[in-house]
């Protein structure tokens, strides 16, 4: 079974100009990883093997983090990040094996912003995104 990561049991964060930053309180993570692997085949579909190729080589990796709660000057410093067009490294790490992920050299892709008011609590934190290519996973063998 693959690695199965929970936001209680790891630390999200990031680090700017030799600073790491950890968030207090993050609810959700959604990553992606554009790469993927297809066939194709000519249109006779006599080839039984196919043709090898990959798509999203040129699209960069993605995270978008829920932050419930952080720090006034945290938030600002992600806006003055964004709005100079900054980079940062930003990782999740499991507190107990050290496995994890690091976007490297990573874009801030949105404005951090609430995006969405409300009185739920699912309405309570701030979401930011980040892209980039330099995607490093840590996993330990098993």
């Amino acid at each position: 079974m693959p690695k199965i990561f929970q936001i209680s049991q790891g630390d999200a964060g990031f680090s700017y100009n030799g600073v790491n930053y950890t968030f207090s309180d993050v609810d959700t993570i959604d990553y992606t990883y554009n790469k993927k692997n297809h066939l194709t085949r000519g249109a006779s579909g006599t080839n039984k093997l196919g043709i090898a190729y990959k798509e999203g080589l040129k699209t960069p990796d993605a995270a978008e983090v829920k932050v419930v709660d952080c720090s006034v000057a945290i938030y600002k410093l992600l806006l003055t990040i964004f709005n100079d067009a900054s980079r940062i490294n930003f990782w999740f790490v499991d507190r107990a094996t050290g496995e994890g992920f690091t976007y490297k050299n990573a874009a801030i892709r949105d404005k951090p912003r609430q995006t969405t008011i409300g009185e739920s609590e699912d309405t309570i934190g701030f979401m930011f995104a980040v892209e980039c290519f330099d995607v490093t996973e840590k996993l330990n063998d098993e």
